[in-house]
């Protein structure tokens, strides 16, 4: 069964502050120039559950039709593991991103958990990014463990636990999407909220019970 409240566009995701969910959308829609300056990077840091991945997901279509009018063409997409973290891996994206065709737009790469990448592997990942009509999104736990030279060419989406508050609309929609035409108040929704520490998937649990047990 289709989940009703899964993201759909980035717009959907719910940001730590306005600040990030404006840089998002100067990137996106290129106000804020992208790529440029250098940066063909965009690494999305937060703890589990926050919404990097999905986020990571969404935003090469999203970015692509604003540039060409079309979405992205065939983004490949790793997660990087203790058995998929070197120079294969490495050289695989080399390869991918030196065959990209002008006429398709942008070469997406979606790096899930980049932090696992091998020190020698980090640092080859510089000489990829140089390559041109390559965009790197990328997702991690530890912004620490991301080796300077790939942080200074990428933006820093920071996906840290929003306020409870940010949550109150989506929580909404997502127990109307469930059949729930009472509006709830804020003190029943905020500490369930809370309670799950900015985790949306637990977050969209909690609303769903919520839902069951108001039918």
């Amino acid at each position: 069964m289709t989940d009703p409240m899964k993201p759909k566009t980035y717009r959907d995701i719910v940001f730590p502050n306005a600040a990030m969910t404006r840089l998002v959308d100067d990137l996106v829609t290129n106000r804020l120039v992208f790529p440029a300056n250098g940066k063909n990077g965009l690494l999305i840091y937060g703890p589990n559950g926050t919404g990097k991945s999905t986020l990571a997901g969404l935003l090469p279509d999203a970015i692509e039709t604003t540039r060409i009018g079309r979405p992205a063409y065939a983004p490949t997409r790793h997660t990087v593991t203790t058995g998929n973290n070197g120079p294969v891996l490495i050289a695989s994206l080399a390869r991918v991103a030196g065959n990209i065709a002008l006429s398709f737009g942008h070469q997406f790469f979606i790096l899930d958990e980049v932090d696992n990448l091998g020190e020698a592997a980090m640092k080859s990942l510089k000489s990829v990014m140089e390559i041109p009509m390559t965009i790197f999104i990328m997702t991690t736990n530890n912004l620490s463990a991301i080796e300077r030279g790939v942080r200074s060419r990428s933006h820093l989406i920071d996906m840290t636990v929003p306020p409870a508050t940010a949550w109150l609309q989506r929580c909404r929609d997502a127990l109307a999407a469930h059949g729930v035409q009472k509006a709830l108040s804020d003190d029943i929704l905020l500490p369930l909220i809370a309670s799950c520490n900015g985790d949306a998937r637990e977050i969209m649990t909690e609303m769903r019970k919520l839902a069951l047990a108001l039918a």
